[in-house]
């Protein structure tokens, strides 16, 4: 309800006609979709979208992606209000959005792109080996007894 983007991945789906479990399964690597600013088409807004447009509406935008499902009736729409508003105060991102929807509004900008530019603070390969300088070792049963 609150994220920016969507899952993207190129998902395998040759394993949902078996007879066992489900699977899901993705071949190759696992990104974020972020797509258009404004919806297109008159879509209704989706992600981020929902941060910059009809924001005059933007509750019952938020609650109406649950509206498919039996489960949608125990979303409450006042802890979805306090949940935006803490967004609001606290959350970067949902600031930089909010200042675009301003412009939005404005007709200041009338094409407009966002480039989120992070500075990594670590090593960027995501995948290293642990390093450590201690060792811990869990040895089940005496060490001495079959000697």
């Amino acid at each position: 309800m609150f994220a920016f983007t969507s899952f993207g991945a190129n998902i395998d789906t040759s394993t949902q006609n078996s007879n066992g479990p489900n699977i899901f399964k993705i071949s190759g690597q696992v990104h974020h979709l972020i797509g258009s600013l404004l919806p297109i088409n008159n879509n209704p807004p989706k992600f981020a979208q929902l941060y910059i447009y009809d924001t005059q509406n933007e509750v019952q935008n938020r609650m109406a992606l649950f509206s498919f499902d039996n489960e949608s009736k125990n979303i409450v729409q006042f802890i979805v209000e306090n949940l935006i508003r803490m967004l609001d105060k606290t959350n970067k991102l949902v600031k930089i959005f909010r200042m675009i929807k301003d412009r939005y509004q404005q007709d200041e900008i009338p094409s407009m792109k966002l480039r989120l530019i992070g500075q990594r603070n670590t090593d960027s390969n995501q995948y290293d080996l642990p390093t450590s300088n201690n060792i811990a070792a869990l040895i089940v049963g005496d060490i001495g007894e079959h000697e």
